[in-house]
């Protein structure tokens, strides 16, 4: 809902866990934080209080960081619930370890064993009933 139903493609490759494009990007986030942060630290031993700088204070001064640090593209939300009533307890997917791509489009979820492969099938999340029952895992389409 947040993408306003744009794709979202997840590939997993274990031979190079650690290393894709989101955590290329992660890194440079953390290189950024841990530049400012240690920048803040050296304002805050400083004699002259009016020197003194703390950082961000919230996602927007990050987010407004980040652009003027690094070619990232930044997306702040303004706050995320993280109430845990909200938050599903989804059953766990049929083979989830053999699949190396997942998309999320209109509403639909596919996964693929092969990251380019068009052998895509459908499945669905299903949640967790609250009462203890055997149940079926997440099936796939």
């Amino acid at each position: 809902m947040r993408f306003g139903n744009k794709r979202i493609s997840h590939h997993f490759f274990a031979s190079y866990h650690g290393h894709s494009l989101a955590d290329g990007h992660a890194a440079v986030i953390k290189r950024v934080l841990r530049s400012d942060y240690n920048r803040s630290e050296l304002h805050r031993i400083s004699p002259v209080l009016s020197t003194i700088e703390w950082g961000p204070e919230n996602a927007a001064q990050f987010g407004n960081l980040l652009l003027k640090s690094c070619r990232s593209q930044v997306h702040v939300f303004p706050s995320i619930d993280r109430d845990p009533a909200l938050k599903p307890d989804p059953l766990p997917l049929v083979s989830i370890k053999s699949q190396h791509r997942f998309d999320y489009e209109n509403g639909l979820c596919f996964a693929s064993e092969r990251t380019a492969g068009t052998m895509r099938k459908r499945f669905s999340f299903f949640l967790r009933p609250s009462a203890v029952s055997a149940q079926p895992t997440a099936q796939n389409h």
